[in-house]
C-alpha cells in the first residue's frame, strides 16, 4: 500500500520510526501477557487468584531464547506445580505477526481489540473480550510511555508542518511533523502525529501537548502553516513569536533532497525557515535544491 510505504519512508528520513530498543521490549511484552493469560485460562485461576475450580499451581518461570525481527529476546515461560504449559503459538511467525500489530497500534492506534482477537484466534488462544481489552490497554500504556520519554536538548525554534501521505485503505492520512532546530542550524524531527487531514485541530493539539509533556516548552519562535485553527492553537500553547510558512514544504525539501545529502537538507531547513523567512526565497530556494539534486532517487512525494 502506497501510504504505508510512504509513511515508513519518511519516518525513517526523519527518525522517527521506532528504534530496536521499544521492539525488543514490546514484542516480547505481549507474548509475555498472552504466556499468561493462556496459563490462567489452562488452570482456571489468575494470579494468587483464590478459585474452587483451580487445576493447578504455578511454579515460577524458565527462560527462553527467542529470536525476533529486532534481535534476540528472553521469553519467562510459566511453569506449573502439576503438568506442563507450552506456549504452541510461539513461533517463526509469530513475532512478525505481532511486530505489524504493533506498528499498527504505535502509528495509528486503530489496530486495537479486534486486531488482537484476530490475531490470537489465529494462534489458538481462545481469549475472552475482558482479556483481549486488557492486553491492549497494557500495550497502549507501554507504547504512550516510550512515546512520551523526556526530549533533553533545547531546540529555539519549532516548526510543524505536514505530509501527504495519500491513501490508506480508503482513508487519507497526512504526517503532522514537529521538527526543532537549534542555534546552530541543525533539526531533529521531535515526534508525530497521524490524522485524515492537516486541519485536524485535534490532532496538532495532542501532538503539542505531547511535546509540553517531553519537556520541550521554552520556545522562541514557532513556525507553521495556518492548517485550520493551527495559529491559534499555537498562541494557546506557546509563548513564542509565529511565523508563517506554507504547508507541506517539508514534502517538497525531502523530495529534492537526497537521502544521503543529510547536509544539504539541514542547510535548507536552517536558510528557508530561519535565515530568509520570505516567499520569495523560499521559491529561490527550492529551485536551487532542485538544481543540485536532479538526480535525487527519493521520489516519494507523488510516487506512484
Amino acid at each position: 500500500m502506497q501510504a504505508v510505504s510512504s509513511l515508513q519512508t519518511y519516518l525513517k528520513r526523519l527518525h522517527l520510526e521506532p528504534k530496536a530498543a521499544f521492539w525488543r521490549q514490546s514484542i516480547p511484552a505481549v507474548i509475555q501477557l498472552l504466556m499468561e493469560s493462556e496459563v490462567s485460562q489452562q488452570i482456571d485461576a489468575g494470579h494468587y487468584e483464590r478459585s474452587d475450580g483451580r487445576k493447578a499451581y504455578r511454579n515460577g518461570y524458565r527462560t527462553r531464547h527467542w529470536q525476533t525481527p529486532a534481535g534476540e529476546v528472553t521469553l519467562k515461560i510459566p511453569k506449573l506445580r502439576r503438568g506442563t504449559y507450552t506456549p504452541a503459538f510461539v513461533n517463526s511467525t509469530t513475532a512478525m505477526q505481532i511486530r505489524e500489530w504493533l506498528w499498527q497500534r504505535y502509528h495509528f492506534g486503530d489496530a486495537g481489540d479486534d486486531h488482537l482477537a484476530h490475531l490470537c484466534k489465529a494462534y489458538g488462544l481462545d481469549l475472552p473480550p475482558h482479556t483481549i481489552s486488557m492486553i491492549s490497554a497494557a500495550i497502549h500504556d507501554l507504547i504512550k510511555a516510550y512515546r512520551t520519554q523526556p526530549i533533553n536538548d533545547d531546540y529555539p525554534f519549532l516548526w510543524l508542518d505536514a505530509l501527504d501521505l495519500g491513501q490508506q485503505e480508503g482513508r487519507y492520512r497526512v504526517l503532522l511533523v514537529a521538527i526543532g532546530i537549534d542555534e546552530h542550524g541543525d533539526y531533529r524531527a521531535l515526534d508525530f502525529e497521524i490524522s485524515t487531514s492537516a486541519d485536524d485541530d485535534r490532532a496538532w493539539a495532542a501532538l503539542m501537548r505531547r511535546l509540553i509533556a517531553r519537556g520541550q516548552t521554552q520556545f522562541i519562535r514557532i513556525i507553521s502553516g495556518e492548517c485550520g485553527n493551527l495559529r491559534v492553537l499555537v498562541d494557546q500553547v506557546f509563548a513564542a513569536e509565529w511565523q508563517y510558512q506554507r504547508p507541506y514544504t517539508l514534502q517538497d525539501l525531502l523530495y529534492e533532497t537526497h537521502r544521503d545529502d543529510e547536509r544539504v537538507l539541514v542547510d535548507a531547513i536552517y536558510d528557508l525557515l530561519v535565515r530568509a523567512p520570505y516567499h520569495e526565497d523560499e521559491i529561490r530556494m527550492l529551485h536551487g535544491l532542485y538544481s543540485h539534486s536532479t538526480t535525487s532517487v527519493y521520489a516519494v512525494h507523488g510516487a506512484a
